[in-house]
């Protein structure tokens, strides 16, 4: 469109010919979703617009369907970006795997980016998108192979939004629209060749493809040439599906959801996937209830980005009362996953409960507590007959210890003695800040 200032040149200028300019707008396409139906509706006559977007030489069509159940929200716009070609950087990058550009009949390649309206690719847990892709290509007949034809050589790849690495999608299906084979010519570099440039005569051929594809989020998608040798392995080499793992332990103690957790404790995250976890922010962050922590709030290990194990650690303060706390990671592929929990923080330190399994027991005895806060002192269990006679203590390893605790007693006095059948029973003796608690269970001792 054109935009056009002082058109009668009544506003008395230096220069008189600037006053107008001409704007393209390029389309972005949007389209309804919901969590319910996803893109697919109860009246599908109250939706016309059908949803995709086309390129302006009509030779790529994408085309992304939402199922129902995918959406983390109640509703959402999904939002088609206009085509653009790859760079010459995401170009030698794709080469390194033996992932080469598919040059459309206009020239270059092109990629396609789909977001939801609030600018991210994720999707709920369970989440699934359809995938079509209708793309012309020019490719050359020389690199075909009997084995392993150049159609098996092509498919869809996608790639996440703050990654690197491009993703090959589990390909439905797959459709040859049109193809042919025109004479073309190139420019050969080999050294072999005098001065390395000749130019020589090759066939190339021209396909329309059609690609059906399922994908767990949205992002950046486009269509590679996989190398001869590696694509017959690119499904174990390039397809990564699976997230990360997530394991949270707490002042160096496993944790287990719903169980109590110091004021001040120190919360590790363990972090593993095989081709690494993106520590970039808005690919891992944590959520405690319900506010996000800053980035820089977070301590990672020294581990290169790049390896399959990380650990994270936070120093974060609690009121007492219930909390939750959300650890969202990413791996390098561009898979997620969520990890989610409840815990609490007592204003009393005490012994909740205490008993042990099995009893009466024969040879040995596990002794189970739990502690609602933290102690400062080894907790100790001291084993007395039933005229109160002290005959064992055990200790635990670790001074300040909370939660669920064990002990095992082997049935033996301090001496390395095996106890006589009969009634014992254990002193559970725990302290905080100078406060010293204490709960006794009984045991019986049988044959």
């Amino acid at each position: 469109f054109d935009v056009t200032i002082d058109p009668y040149d009544w506003i008395v200028e230096s220069n008189e010919a600037d006053n107008s300019s001409q704007y393209t707008l390029e389309p972005v396409g949007y389209f309804p979703v919901s969590r319910q139906y996803g893109t697919y509706y109860e009246n599908p006559l109250e939706y016309t617009v059908v949803n995709k977007f086309w390129d302006k030489g009509a030779s790529d069509t994408l085309e992304l369907r939402i199922q129902s159940g995918s959406l983390i929200q109640d509703s959402s716009v999904l939002i088609y970006a206009p085509p653009r070609t790859l760079t010459q950087a995401e170009e030698l990058f794709a080469a390194q795997t033996e992932l080469y550009a598919m040059m459309s009949p206009e020239g270059r390649p092109h990629v396609y980016m789909v977001t939801l309206s609030d600018s991210t690719d994720r999707l709920a847990p369970g989440g699934v998108v359809d995938v079509s892709l209708h793309a012309g290509f020019n490719d050359t007949v020389l690199v075909d192979s009997f084995w392993y034809p150049p159609e098996k050589r092509k498919d869809i790849f996608q790639r996440r939004f703050g990654t690197n690495f491009w993703t090959k999608l589990p390909k439905v299906d797959f459709e040859i629209l049109a193809q042919d084979s025109v004479l073309g010519s190139f420019f050969d570099k080999r050294p072999e060749n005098q001065g390395g440039q000749v130019w020589r005569d090759i066939w190339v051929r021209s396909s329309h493809l059609k690609f059906f594809a399922q994908t767990n989020h949205l992002g950046t998608f486009t269509v590679f040439r996989m190398g001869m040798f590696t694509a017959p392995y690119i499904d174990t080499a390039l397809t990564d599906v699976e997230p990360p793992n997530i394991d949270l332990a707490v002042n160096g103690e496993r944790f287990v959801p719903g169980a109590f957790v110091p004021a001040n404790p120190q919360m590790f995250f363990y972090l593993s996937d095989p081709n690494g976890i993106n520590r970039t922010s808005g690919c891992f962050y944590v959520v405690l209830d319900g506010d996000t922590l800053p980035y820089s709030d977070l301590a990672w290990t020294d581990t290169l980005e790049t390896s399959g194990d990380q650990v994270a650690m936070i120093r974060p303060h609690f009121a007492v009362g219930e909390h939750d706390i959300v650890i969202y990671a990413t791996d390098n592929i561009g898979n997620d996953t969520t990890y989610s929990a409840g815990f609490q923080v007592s204003g009393d330190f005490g012994i909740d409960f205490a008993l042990n399994y099995p009893n009466p027991f024969k040879s040995e005895t596990k002794i189970v507590y739990l502690l609602t806060g933290q102690t400062d002192e080894h907790v100790k269990v001291k084993i007395y007959t039933v005229s109160g006679r002290l005959i064992r203590t055990l200790q635990e390893n670790e001074r300040a210890v909370i939660n669920y605790r064990t002990l095992m007693w082997d049935g033996r006095d301090k001496g390395g003695h095996v106890v006589a059948n009969g009634v014992y029973f254990g002193r559970i003796i725990a302290s905080q800040n100078g406060k010293r608690i204490e709960k006794i269970i009984k045991m019986a001792k049988v044959r």
